[in-house]
């Protein structure tokens, strides 16, 4: 099992994830209670690559725990290419119809809060420059900073 603490050095998925959901807790909280309400007492088992790790919402807030033999209500599997670009790579989810159905509930209320939380456009360049190149260059890998998706502006 890893701490947040042993979290915070590695800046990877995991990291950001945790850095994202309390983002949300303390900028829109009411999007952090339906996530909360949304997975209750399941644990949702992420693995990304040979990285596995287990949300839950004990106590009405969040943990994240490394763990590779966890059980969990939903098995979430993806590759890092889905995590960076969200665009190529492999989606797997194993559970039933009901846990399922509040892992896709606590998703949205995650993606509004997120949109919604000022840190999270910070979280996010934090997350994809964490391997740029020490010599001050830009990435080649594709990613469009300064680029804004989601809903547009009213």
């Amino acid at each position: 099992m890893q701490s947040s603490n042993s979290l915070e050095r590695e800046r990877g998925p995991f990291w950001f994830l945790e850095r994202s959901l309390d983002a949300i807790e303390r900028e829109a909280p009411v999007a952090y209670g339906l996530i909360v309400r949304a997975l209750g007492r399941r644990a949702i088992v992420i693995a990304i690559g040979d990285d596995v790790a287990t949300l839950s919402m004990a106590s009405g807030s969040h943990a994240i725990a490394r763990d590779g033999g966890a059980r969990g209500a939903v098995e979430l599997s993806l590759t890092e290419a889905i995590v960076r670009a969200a665009l190529a790579g492999d989606l797997v989810l194993r559970g039933a119809a009901d846990d399922l159905a509040a892992l896709h509930d606590a998703l949205l209320a995650f993606i509004h809060g997120a949109v919604r939380s000022s840190s999270t456009p910070r979280l996010l360049e934090s997350y994809l420059d964490r391997d740029a190149p020490s010599n001050g260059r830009p990435r080649s890998r594709g990613a469009n900073h300064g680029e804004r998706h989601g809903p547009p502006h009213r």
